[in-house]
């Protein structure tokens, strides 16, 4: 009965001849195989060893069992020399792991108590690899929290079946080390300060102003990982807390008005801004149609939930990270990460100014500013457009520069609309 139990694993066996001739005295890797024994109908039997003892590091492990059982391998000469020839040993011992068995766990349907025995070992060699970690909390005094990891140690089990399914009974274990990539200072480095930008809501109406904080509190304890790509209008739609935006001024189709989310564009230009002067890749990002106040020409980022984003990529090798909030009467967004080793990056921008086309002139028919004739009422006053050629100019520690063009851009010029009275003025009696 209890060869029956070893039946569903008799597969594993074509391992044992690799690429050597269907022979008793096989080898792997130029060691001799052990135990294997043909009769005269060209069948084999593996005899595994009833005492193993693995070595590590000046240590030895001692398995023992009574009755070490045989293994048939129930396949003629020829199918085997078919098997090996196409998959190679190696292979088909690794497609019966895949079916669901570890090495360890197909090891202990051979010999029994092997798996208890070889855990025990690994508890006592093996240790478990824990990467230095980073709790970034923006709204603390400091930001980052460090702890330091440990290097981790594995054993090779797939070596050790090997070597155990070819007869070896006296074994030096094979370790695989798992380190952390940096040190904990290097970790340290890579939260350094590498820009920031910051635009004024001084002024700005309360809806504007709530929009304006809400929107950069969702980027407020961002960490981007390396070569991760960010979507502006993805992050709003994902730290969404329920509470809508306000109204406030926004432009639709070229014109001041007033509509829902309006201030949430800067938001977007004040996170456009600090991810240009960090060094950080710009996917896509949009100008407005009209010049705005609070950034530089050629400088602002524009987003709808339509079709215009702000989309970025780390491009560095180390995670990024955001602080975004208000200070007074600005609001600010900076960017943590890998040190910039003494590159800064500077905006620089060609502007030409475009006149505004004359006044445009309403009679208030309707008196709906109450004017009397010789009256008049400004209800938007003119505005320059602008042409715009902006440059991002890296400055490198060495002291040279390199000028690249972000981009080409044209604010349209403002009409000043005037409403005129048209009511005759009474005489005083």
């Amino acid at each position: 009965m209890k060869k029956l139990l070893f039946l569903p694993f008799l597969a594993l066996i074509p391992l044992f001849y690799f690429n050597a001739e269907i022979s008793p005295n096989l080898s792997v890797n130029n060691s001799s195989i052990k135990y294997i024994q043909k009769d005269e109908n060209a069948k084999f039997t593996q005899i595994l060893p009833s005492a193993i003892a693995l070595h590590y590091n000046g240590q030895q492990y001692e398995f023992k069992q009574k009755n070490s059982p045989n293994f048939y391998i129930d396949f003629s000469r020829q199918n085997i020399e078919q098997q090996i020839r196409k998959l190679g040993a190696r292979e088909v011992y690794l497609r019966q792991i895949n079916l669901g068995k570890t090495p360890i766990q197909a090891l202990d349907y051979m010999l029994y108590g092997f798996a208890n025995f070889y855990y025990n070992v690994a508890s006592k060699i093996q240790k478990q690899f824990i990467p230095h970690s980073v709790l970034f909390n923006p709204n603390a005094k400091d930001m980052f929290t460090f702890t330091c990891g440990q290097d981790g140690l594995i054993i090779d089990e797939q070596s050790l079946a090997l070597d155990i399914l070819c007869g070896q009974d006296d074994i030096t274990l094979k370790v695989d080390a798992q380190t952390n990539p940096c040190t904990l200072d290097q970790v340290k480095a890579n939260t350094t300060l590498r820009a920031s930008a910051q635009t004024s809501i001084a002024g700005s109406e309360a809806g504007r102003r709530f929009n304006v904080i809400k929107a950069l509190n969702c980027f407020n304890g961002l960490v981007v990982e390396p070569g991760e790509i960010v979507s502006f209008n993805s992050i709003l739609n994902e730290k969404h807390n329920g509470i809508p935006y306000k109204e406030a001024t926004v432009i639709v189709n070229g014109e001041f008005t007033k509509g829902v989310g309006g201030g949430i564009c800067q938001a977007s230009t004040t996170v456009f801004n600090a991810v240009l002067l960090s060094g950080l890749e710009i996917v896509e990002a949009h100008t407005h149609s009209l010049p705005v106040g609070y950034v530089e020409r050629g400088f602002d980022a524009t987003v709808n939930d339509s079709n215009l984003d702000l989309k970025f990529r780390n491009s560095t090798p180390y995670p990024i990270y955001f602080a975004c909030g208000v200070q007074g009467a600005n609001v600010y967004a900076k960017i943590y990460g890998q040190d910039m080793a003494g590159v800064t990056y500077e905006k620089v921008s060609d502007v030409q100014k475009i006149e505004p086309p004359e006044p445009k002139v309403i009679d208030d028919d309707a008196d709906e500013y109450n004017l009397q004739e010789g009256e008049y009422y400004t209800k938007l006053y003119a505005q320059y457009g602008y042409k715009v050629n902006a440059y991002l100019v890296k400055h490198n520690k060495d002291g040279t520069s390199e000028r690249t063009l972000l981009r080409r851009a044209t604010y349209a010029p403002t009409q000043s609309i005037i409403y005129r009275g048209v009511k005759k003025v009474e005489n005083e009696q």
